[in-house]
């Protein structure tokens, strides 16, 4: 059309082919040059016409494309992730035990985003992007084959790069979502064991093996970069490559066509091959950039869907098998044997034969490890023998309905865990159907109404996470509570009063003893005193039953049940010492528990999970406000470190960016040529510019390399970084911080895996790919007002219209992006603690319950889902159109100019490609706004934390005092209220004095502030007034560490890590390295050392998470050695042999008598033989000291202590 208009050819005018649709396209014969100009406003016009029918439809298409495919990815990935989480909690015990990998927030959110994004509207990016090519490919085909083959002739090149680099970045980003699931999985472990990592000082070591997997993430990260680089770095030195052979093998076919005299190389056929091969093949390779998103998304697919289409062999969600029309509760085991499938080489049961009468109740008795817990497990079918078969009622178990099975059992654990609602609902997850009256009913029972009723908020308060609000003694009271209101055909009992007081064991034990009357009931424990009057005793020894009576009848057999009872009442009879001086003001106090819970109106239960209370997300934002200040500047200086890569990535950038108006600009001077009568000179100048494309080629090549790799190592670096040091900075807080609903475990794991993640939506590629488009169209607008000023200004009014889009998406998703993160922290708020208490969860069939729950809160997404995707439609599809728009008015401006004021028409060309392809390449970058706003948010979050202050800070003193039995410790006027209920002293004005190398019992009943002494001392907490004073000094003045290092804490639930048995010990003492002599001597110390041998990886054998792989006395002794390593000074024992049988209760209670001697100890005991050799015995009650003395002193005056005899 230009070409013709202004250089007329001799004869007619060349055909315009389309632009006749729309009333240009006139063949002109020896024209005038007015006749050319009005035929030139004509064709422009035509073309005007043309492009903005094209636009209109392509916006049309564009937005109904992406919002439906958006709109159907958020919809899928709702039901996928709901899918996800219903097939992890039916999932049985044995997966868990061997397949669960941890980390389900971190691998959900993960894997789900990859997907969504995968699946989304990029695909109709996708789509368009390669439907430009083949559409361009198709035309340039019909219009001339012969060039466009020799054009494409290194497509297959472009093709084998792109699988070849696929294929590498799908295997490595494999790897590192594993390494990523690592480090949550860590994450998520020292979170939910705070209290035991911060006590022993493990913080820097957690950090260390949370940085260690990071690091592999960071490999593995800039792998893929460097395969993205090489991918980029190809593909665009081919497309330029291609436009040399395109204009050096097309100038030639033109010289040929023109000497033949044929059309079939005219400039306007040229103009359709190049502008359509130059504009597909520009497509394709924005394409190919959006393949590393598809294969993370496949990568995310399939660890999600692994998971999905994991068959358990028990299924709980399944309506398979019989349902009984009575459940009489008759059991028998027969010839059953067992191995738990993470230790397949230690045999539990090897050839059990256990048979039980309806309403018979048995105590199974036996040492740690014989497998007294395992034949619970057996009967919930958590697990199915290898052999031999389980009966209820004559039925075999595998043919029951799992869930109506468990329905039958009241199973209350050794280890009480509560879920983070209130007390009333903790009580009903026992039996969702149950009234009030009947969950108060069986609160009595378990005497537990009258704590309860002395809380704020009653039945209504809630629990805290895994009970944290609660005592031990407490929250045993309730899960007792919630098995009672189910009223079981069988109930089961492990170890079920094992963290009361004597007066408390004695109530609930009668209650107990009420309830088992009428139904089957199996009662596991250790001590014997509690079950005398039972009258069927069952003795585990080696896999089998080894005895089997009355206790008159084993206590006469002098077999192992006497040999235990023995070893128990030594440890009774043990003589205490004679009692020391010591120091007590007494002093009233107010308690109302010793860790207060929070009020209802402030948080919500789970039950009411799917409504999420306003009040509680204005603390949220009241926290956050900082983020909202925080500018892009400072995500750029935390990516300091990486400078030198950051300037590479951007100079690569620029360059980039400036090959794209370059090429234009060579694009409008090769079609100058068209007019140039000399063709050696035509063919010299192709060739030219041929080789200086293909330069151009190998510079855009290099750059993007460059640009690629530089900046993923700049992204990985500053992403692992700031996950490290978010990481650090939480474990830094104060344990008040950890105690608040908002920073339960799922929600801080979901903060470090996304806060971070979203920062690479201003960093990094993005970053480089941003910097790219500005840099092309600032270029671009430079050399066009050079050029032509007036159609430089023209062209441009196109670009409002593109950033029109960026601005609405920004606008609505800014505030969208917010409530999307709430709904996903409440979700893996929910997920995090149902897999936490999986085992609680099952044995109440409590599946369904919480994955309508989960779903419920997912599902709240789906009311932004329509705007958001609408949104997101329309902003692509005005970032599409106003280029092709800006097209249109260009060229017909540019025609106007041409034919009024002379201008050359390749300037039109030059200004009109420049303009509308840097304003296309910015349309792209439409993807990378809502990522940039959700970065800086993120940013905000993280500044945040990381300028956080914790209330608990350290002192100046490095050096801890030496007492030499000379020092003291002492509590000064203490008066403490904990920080979430101000108002509820937990202690008025305590005193005490302790000399050194003394020991101290707190005694007392469930809630009577016997621990909350012992967390003050730890700095868990601060006094809200008074001092703790160790030899004259306060411990506030100590750095946390050197305090915390000369003390000793051997908890009443022990927690262990998912290390191995000796890193479980050496854990004791972080601040050296231990040997494993000394490690040796702690486990012999503590009784465990011929156990651990006995292992087939002895040492070295690893305890899983929590340490789920070995039993509840077993972890007790294993946390005891770990106490024993740090040779502390201050010994803590907070109920340290609760979960011991009697036989390893009496040796490892004399090693706590020698590691006693010779250093402080403070015990917190229930049990009346672990307090009989203190020197000096408190008897607490509601926080104030009720007598005080040694056990020979309390006796003689026959109050409250010897009342607990």
């Amino acid at each position: 059309m230009l070409v013709d208009r202004q250089f007329p050819p001799q004869g007619p005018s060349t055909r315009t082919f389309i632009l006749e649709w729309f009333g240009g396209g006139r063949i002109l014969v020896n024209a005038t040059e007015e006749e050319r100009r009005a035929a030139l406003e004509e064709d422009s016009a035509a073309w005007f016409f043309g492009c903005a029918s094209l636009t209109f439809f392509q916006f049309v298409i564009s937005l109904l494309s992406v919002f439906l495919l958006h709109l159907t990815a958020a919809l899928q990935v709702i039901r996928i992730q709901s899918l996800f989480f219903k097939s992890i909690v039916c999932q049985d015990m044995a997966w868990y035990d061997t397949s669960m990998e941890g980390n389900f927030v971190g691998k959900a959110t993960n894997n789900l985003e990859q997907l969504q994004v995968g699946i989304g509207g990029i695909i109709s990016i996708f789509v368009y992007l390669v439907g430009i090519f083949g559409c361009g490919t198709l035309v340039a085909m019909i219009f001339g084959w012969e060039l466009t083959l020799g054009i494409l002739a290194t497509a297959p090149i472009i093709i084998a790069t792109a699988i070849f680099t696929t294929k590498i970045q799908s295997k490595l980003h494999a790897k590192e979502m594993i390494s990523q699931s690592a480090a949550g999985k860590v994450a998520e472990e020292v979170f939910s064991s705070v209290r035991t990592v911060v006590a022993y000082g493990g913080q820097k070591k957690e950090v260390e093996r949370y940085k260690n997997h990071l690091k592999k993430v960071e490999s593995y990260g800039i792998k893929r970069g460097v395969m993205n680089g090489i991918n980029g770095g190809i593909l665009w030195f081919i497309i330029y490559s291609s436009y040399a052979i395109a204009f050096g093998y097309g100038m030639r076919l033109f010289e040929l066509s023109e000497k033949n005299g044929d059309e079939n190389y005219t400039p306007a056929v040229l103009l359709i091959v190049f502008f359509g091969i130059f504009i597909g093949l520009t497509n394709i390779g924005f394409a190919i950039t959006h393949l590393e998103t598809f294969s993370l998304a496949r990568g995310g697919a399939t660890s999600v869907f692994n998971i999905i289409k994991a068959k358990p062999k028990i299924n709980p969600c399944s309506p398979e098998g019989k349902i009984l029309e009575q459940c009489t509760g008759e059991i028998e085991f027969k010839n059953v044997y067992f191995t738990y499938p993470a230790r397949k080489t230690v045999k539990i049961f090897d050839g059990l034969n256990l048979k039980i009468k309806a309403g018979e109740t048995v105590a199974i008795v036996g040492e740690s490890g014989t497998g007294k817990s395992t034949i619970i497990q057996l009967l919930q079918r958590f697990y199915d023998p290898i052999s031999g078969d389980i009966f209820i009622d004559g039925e075999n178990l595998k043919s029951l309905r799992v869930s109506w099975l468990r329905s039958q059992l009241g199973v209350v654990g050794q280890e009480p865990l509560l879920f983070a609602a209130t007390i009333y609902d903790n009580i009903l997850y026992g039996n969702s159907s149950a009234r009030y009256e009947e969950v108060v009913e069986a609160a009595k029972k378990a005497n537990a109404h009258d704590f309860i009723i002395k809380e704020m908020e009653k039945y209504y308060s809630v629990v805290g996470q895994r009970g944290s609000t609660l005592s031990g003694g407490q929250k045993q009271r309730i899960a007792i509570a919630r098995a009672l209101v189910r009223n079981p055909a069988i109930l089961l009992l492990d170890e079920a009063t094992s963290a009361l007081d004597a007066a408390s064991e004695k109530l609930v034990q009668g209650a107990l003893d009420k309830a088992a009357l009428g139904r089957t009931t199996i009662i596991v424990t250790h001590k014997l005193s509690t079950i005398t009057n039972v009258r069927r005793i069952v003795v585990l020894s080696n896999g089998v039953v080894a005895e089997d009576g009355t206790h008159e009848d084993l206590v006469k057999a002098k077999g192992i049940y006497y040999e235990l009872l023995k070893s128990q009442e030594e440890v009774a009879k043990q003589k205490p010492k004679e009692n020391v001086d010591f120091v007590h003001d007494p002093s009233d106090m107010v308690l109302s528990s010793i860790i207060p819970s929070t009020p209802r109106s402030q948080f919500n239960s789970l039950t009411n999970f799917g409504k999420i209370p306003k009040r509680r997300f204005d603390s949220y934002d009241k926290d956050m406000v900082f983020y909202k200040k925080t500018s892009f500047w400072q995500i750029l200086l935390w990516n300091k470190s990486e400078w030198h890569y950051l300037g590479v990535g951007f100079i690569a950038s620029f360059l980039a960016g400036c090959a794209l108006p370059i090429v234009c600009l060579i694009f409008g001077d090769l079609f100058g040529l068209l007019s140039m009568d000399d063709f050696n000179e035509i063919i010299w100048w192709a060739d030219f510019y041929a080789i200086l494309l293909c330069t151009i080629g190998i510079v855009a090549g290099l750059s993007v390399f460059f640009q690629m790799y530089c900046l993923s190592v700049a992204e990985m670096r500053l992403t692992c970084r700031l996950r490290t040091k978010a990481f650090e900075s939480m474990l830094k807080q104060e344990m008040a911080w950890f105690d608040d609903e908002k920073n339960r475990v799922g929600a801080l794991c979901l903060r470090l895996a996304q806060d971070t993640s979203l920062l690479q939506g201003a960093t990094g590629t993005r970053l480089g790919v941003i910097i790219q488009a500005f840099c092309a169209m600032s270029i671009a607008t430079i050399l066009s007002f050079f050029f032509a000023w007036k159609m430089a200004i023209v062209t441009l009014c196109s670009i409002p219209f593109v950033f029109t889009g960026v601005y609405i998406e920004s606008l609505f998703l800014r505030g969208n992006h917010y409530q999307s993160s709430q709904s996903m922290e409440n979700a893996s708020k929910i997920a995090a603690e149902v897999i936490e208490n999986i085992k609680v969860v099952a044995s109440f069939g409590k599946e369904s319950y919480f994955i309508e729950k989960y779903t419920q809160v997912i599902e709240e997404e789906k009311r932004r889902i329509y705007k958001k995707a609408f949104v997101r439609g329309f902003a692509f599809a005005i970032g599409q159109t106003a280029p092709l728009f800006g097209y249109a008015i260009s060229l017909w401006y540019g025609g106007y100019l041409v034919a009024n004021e002379s201008l050359l028409y390749k300037y039109v060309i030059s200004v009109s490609e420049m303009l509308i392809f840097g304003a296309w390449t910015l349309g792209q970058c439409v993807a990378y706004t809502t990522g940039f706003h959700s970065a800086k948010e993120a940013a905000g979050r993280l500044q945040y934390l990381y300028l956080k202050k914790p209330e608990i800070t350290d002192g100046e003193v490095t050096v801890f005092p030496n007492m030499n039995g000379e020092g003291s410790l002492n509590y000064s006027k203490v008066n403490f209220s904990y920080p979430s209920k101000p108002k509820v002293r937990v202690l008025r004005n305590f005193n005490l004095t302790l000399k050194d190398g003394t020991s101290i019992a707190l005694m007392g009943p469930s809630g009577s502030g016997k621990s909350t002494i012992v967390q003050l001392l730890l700095r868990f907490y601060d006094p809200t007034s008074g001092k703790i004073i160790i030899n004259d000094i306060n411990i506030s003045d100590f750095k946390l560490e050197t305090l915390r290092s000369k003390l000793a804490l051997v908890s009443q639930e022990p927690i262990l890590f998912d290390r191995t048995v000796k890193e479980n010990i050496e854990y004791g003492d972080n601040s050296r390295v231990v040997t494993m002599d000394e490690i040796r001597d702690a486990a012999q110390a503590a009784n465990i050392h011929a156990f651990i041998e006995s292992l087939p990886e002895g040492y070295e054998t690893r305890l899983g998470t929590g340490g789920t792989q070995i039993s509840g006395g077993q972890k007790q002794r294993i946390a005891i050695a770990r106490a024993l390593i740090r040779n502390p000074q201050i010994l803590i024992l907070d109920e340290a042999t609760s979960a011991l049988d009697p036989q390893n209760e009496s040796a490892v209670q004399g090693a706590l008598d020698v590691a006693s001697t010779g250093r402080t100890t403070i015990i917190v005991a229930h049990r009346l033989g672990a307090v009989q050799n203190a020197d000096i015995i408190c008897v607490l009650e509601r926080g104030t000291i009720k007598e005080m003395g040694s056990h020979k002193q309390l006796m003689a005056s026959k109050g409250i202590y010897y009342s607990m005899h």
